[in-house]
């Protein structure tokens, strides 16, 4: 590949690397088993010139079996549970994928993240989201992408439990804010609002009602 096709191809990486399309594009290679290694490596062009990765990682497939968590810790967080399938360890930071299964009626509180994307795929079950001042319906197999710096908030609406994709892109350390969050004792917003901050979640407002 010369030097014109590799510029060209920087450019075009630099100015869609946070849309919609390429979150799908990300979330589904890894469903279908396309390698995800490999668009994260043909991604990481568009990065080699500011930042350095572990090639190492990018030449592996990472399965994870329907139920798991690719850290073998699922965790509890507001009446969900928490499996983690794709890592940020395994994109170099680029996305994080969980797999949530929801129980009780509760989201969390409209918030706004400065610096990532948020793609939410509903496996099963209905939503009520608020995406700015704009209340949307979401079922099953409806996918919502929220841009960084829009706020938002979710609450199951429908019966029984529902499943809910959502990925973070980049990966920020929601991981380890979900799983710090997730063992403190006091799970009101006014008791984690500051880890909340520092993890790149702003609460800006309250929950939404699952009417």
């Amino acid at each position: 590949m010369n030097a014109l096709i590799l510029i060209r191809l920087n450019y075009i990486l630099s100015r869609h690397y946070y849309t919609a399309s390429h979150a799908t594009t990300l979330f589904f290679a890894t469903i279908y088993g396309r390698s995800s290694g490999s668009l994260c490596r043909s991604v990481s062009l568009g990065f080699s010139a500011s930042r350095r990765y572990d090639r190492r990682a990018s030449h592996k497939g990472i399965l994870v079996r329907n139920g798991d968590d690719r850290t073998n810790e699922p965790f509890e967080f507001l009446d969900a549970t928490f499996t983690v399938k794709v890592s940020a360890k395994d994109t170099q930071g680029r996305c994080v994928i969980f797999d949530t299964l929801r129980r009780g009626k509760i989201g969390p509180i409209l918030h706004v993240h400065l610096k990532m994307g948020e793609w939410f795929y509903v496996l099963d079950g209905e939503f009520k989201f608020q995406v700015d001042e704009e209340i949307m319906r979401l079922k099953t197999g409806d996918t919502l992408f929220v841009p960084r710096n829009v706020k938002h908030a979710f609450v199951k609406t429908s019966e029984g439990a529902a499943r809910l994709i959502v990925m973070h892109q980049p990966a920020g350390t929601m991981e380890e804010y979900f799983r710090t969050a997730s063992k403190m004792p006091d799970q009101r917003p006014e008791a984690r609002k500051e880890l909340a901050a520092k993890n790149d979640t702003i609460f800006v407002g309250g929950r939404l009602d699952p009417d």
